[in-house]
């Protein structure tokens, strides 16, 4: 893995990539860009007049029912209408999303990914 490779002490949000080739990928209004979050990748600034630039970023993986710490963060993230709190999450300034919306009502297996519901067994998948 790319981050392997890194300096023993590297930040791991802002990776020295000397001599490595970056790829930009241009997009167009309404454009969607998927990738693994294992991918090396970051954003170059908005150097526009009079353009706003916006993104959404959804991380989608089950909660860790072993961590019960980690649970309660990402439900509080959700019924507080938040950003995950950490260095890559700086939020919305605005707080846009507490002002605007009402919580999410999540379907049953959308409470079991956010870990509201614990899954019935460990093996089971749906």
């Amino acid at each position: 893995m790319w981050w392997e490779r890194q300096p023993a002490g590297s930040n791991p949000f802002k990776p020295n990539v000397a001599g490595r080739p970056i790829e930009n990928i241009e997009l167009e209004a309404g454009d969607f860009l998927i990738w693994d979050s294992l991918l090396a990748h970051g954003v170059r600034p908005n150097r526009s007049l009079d353009k706003v630039r916006m993104a959404q970023y959804i991380s989608m993986f089950p909660a860790d029912v072993d961590n019960e710490r980690l649970r309660q963060a990402r439900i509080t993230t959700w019924a507080e209408q938040t950003h995950p709190i950490g260095d890559p999450f700086p939020g919305d300034p605005r707080q846009f999303e507490k002002k605007n919306f009402e919580v999410a009502k999540l379907n049953p297996l959308g409470r079991r990914l956010l870990g509201l519901d614990l899954w019935s067994s460990p093996d089971k998948t749906n």
